[in-house]
């Protein structure tokens, strides 16, 4: 930005931003641009509102023969960077339009067919449902499945207890064999005068 805060000339004539859009036939925002870009020299300096750019009237008419084009805001010299310019911002387009196709291809490829999400959300729909009708069933076949292992147990315990009356008569079987005829009939004892 050609900027002097100090201004050494100060008996050259200046003329403010209004002045000099209206000397070249362009809007003061234009005038704003040029000296942001370092293309029209100026200063700031104290107005009647504060500080404003003033621009030296030497180099305001120096900058409108300069071979400057002030309705495009280019110099001739500008315009083989301008073509340049072009063919790069199209080159530029058109790899952006090539990314965004093989972009777009792959999201399709990844994507299932409309026909395809909508059969597996059916399925999901039709699981949720099976899962949900059968969950009442799955409760009811657990306290089912509760009780049958409570008869197992009472049962388990029951054969034990017959396991062991079962032992105890055999003991019993065995001891009436051992006795004799006679105790089995009387179910005394002999006495040890008779043997």
């Amino acid at each position: 930005m050609a900027l002097a805060q100090q201004p050494q000339d100060m008996d050259r004539p200046t003329v403010g931003l209004t002045e000099a859009a209206e000397e070249l036939g362009v809007h003061a925002s234009t005038i704003r641009r040029y000296i942001r870009e370092g293309k029209l020299p100026a200063h700031k300096a104290e107005g009647s509102h504060g500080p404003e750019w003033r621009i030296w009237a030497d180099d305001l008419q120096a900058f409108a023969q300069g071979g400057q084009e002030v309705q495009g805001g280019l110099r001739e010299s500008d315009s083989s960077f301008t073509a340049g310019l072009d063919e790069r911002f199209a080159h530029l387009e058109q790899t952006l339009r090539t990314g965004l196709d093989e972009i777009s291809e792959a999201q399709k490829a990844l994507l299932p067919a409309p026909e395809e999400a909508q059969a597996r959300a059916d399925r999901e729909r039709r699981l949720e449902e099976a899962l949900t009708g059968h969950s009442g069933r799955i409760e009811e076949l657990a306290r089912e499945a509760e009780k049958q292992r409570v008869r197992a147990e009472t049962a388990e315990a029951r054969v034990l207890e017959l396991e062991n009356e079962r032992d105890a008569l055999r003991r019993e079987l065995e001891a009436e064999r051992e006795k004799s005829w006679w105790q089995r009939l009387t179910g005394r004892g002999m006495r040890s005068e008779d043997t």
